[in-house]
């Protein structure tokens, strides 16, 4: 009997963010996937090796699972390696490529992060991400409307940059396959004649003639 395609083993980064995408996302409450996924590597980074050595020994277990359910892996017909099957391979990531902009929240962390760090030099990870998501809750209309002025022109920016890229590296730049249409189905009509056969009523009048008995 075959074995199916174990899960790939998870590294220490990706245990670190399962067990801090939460935490992090309650700190910066306004803060996008994206962004989130930024302050969870800041946060990565900045772990001691003590506490690194708690998601090491979790991903080293995972891999060890991992080996031991791959020895008992049996390849499907025409698969000569271990390795899962895809219908394309991940493009690699060019670093030439243009950045992809930042947003309000986090043109505001970046201008405001060095400052606040100085003005409250005790405070954690998690305690300066909070305080930061604070003062950007309590920014007036106009503070944040700057904030999005300054995000929209990067976002421009990029947008302008991303097509001089794919115009001049049009093998880095997947194009998607457009999907043929299919021709729209048209339903037959079913013409259901009811023909209406109007009865004509025919009164019967009975003439009595009156015959006179002559004698």
């Amino acid at each position: 009997m075959a074995i199916h395609m174990t899960n790939r083993p998870m590294s220490s980064y990706m245990y670190f963010c399962n067990d801090k995408r939460a935490e992090v996302k309650e700190e910066n409450p306004d803060a996008g996937f994206g962004d989130t996924a930024k302050l969870i590597s800041i946060k990565y980074k900045q772990i001691t090796d003590e506490e690194r050595k708690k998601y090491d020994a979790m991903a080293a277990k995972d891999k060890q699972r991992y080996l031991v359910a791959m020895k008992n892996y049996t390849p499907p017909e025409g698969e000569t390696s271990g390795k899962r099957p895809t219908s394309a391979k991940k493009a690699a990531k060019d670093p030439n490529a243009p950045k992809k902009p930042l947003s309000s929240y986090m043109i505001f962390s970046n201008e405001k992060r060095n400052e606040i760090k100085e003005q409250n030099p005790d405070l954690s990870f998690g305690d300066l991400a909070k305080k930061i998501g604070a003062e950007y809750r309590e920014l007036d209309s106009d503070a944040k409307a700057k904030l999005d002025h300054k995000a929209k022109k990067l976002k421009e920016k990029y947008e302008v940059e991303f097509q001089e890229y794919k115009r001049t590296n049009p093998s880095k730049t997947p194009i998607k396959s457009e999907k043929k249409k299919k021709p729209p189905v048209v339903k037959k009509k079913e013409s259901s004649s009811d023909d209406d056969s109007d009865s004509d009523d025919s009164d019967d009048s009975d003439d009595s003639d009156d015959s006179d008995d002559s004698e």
